[in-house]
């Protein structure tokens, strides 16, 4: 409880150093709410939380990705292609999740280069995110690089792709 109340009063002061920090503590509630706060504080926190993308914690790279994506600020969009090659997968997917919130044109590229990622989950928030920045050329590479996969295919029947199909 004290340590929700320390958030709250980061949040208010913009503390983006102090809210960072709460990112590495165990307890997940308190990771997501010093993630909202940040998230809230908006644009002054982008600086720290690109630079966070970089942290050796992968539950502190991923809640970053996640917060720039929701803030939706310009200058993440090099930071999160950056980070399209973690070696985490859920920072690789929340990396393509949130260039896919940014609508950036400088992302159709990497993230169509991403299409060759192994994981089935991550391809499928890929996919997503290319449907969002759109191209008849990104449509082309998508489809051909989802065609063997189970999982997509099953997900497009379900017509969870009606705009790229």
């Amino acid at each position: 409880m004290r340590a929700k109340r320390s958030i709250d009063k980061m949040e208010k002061k913009k503390d983006v150093a102090g809210l960072i920090e709460m990112l590495r503590r165990n307890d997940w509630t308190l990771r997501r709410k010093a993630a909202t706060a940040l998230e809230k504080v908006g644009a002054p926190a982008v600086e720290a939380v690109i630079i966070a993308l970089e942290d050796e914690n992968r539950y502190v790279r991923r809640m970053a990705a996640l917060i720039l994506g929701t803030i939706r600020d310009r200058r993440a969009v090099e930071p999160l292609i950056a980070v399209l090659g973690d070696q985490d997968t859920n920072v690789r997917r929340c990396a393509a999740e949130s260039l896919g919130k940014l609508k950036d044109k400088r992302a159709i590229e990497p993230l169509v280069l991403a299409l060759r990622e192994e994981k089935d989950s991550v391809r499928w928030i890929i996919a997503l995110a290319l449907q969002k920045l759109g191209g008849e050329k990104e449509v082309d590479s998508l489809m051909g690089a989802l065609e063997d996969s189970q999982d997509v295919r099953e997900n497009e029947v379900e017509g969870n792709t009606d705009n790229i199909l």
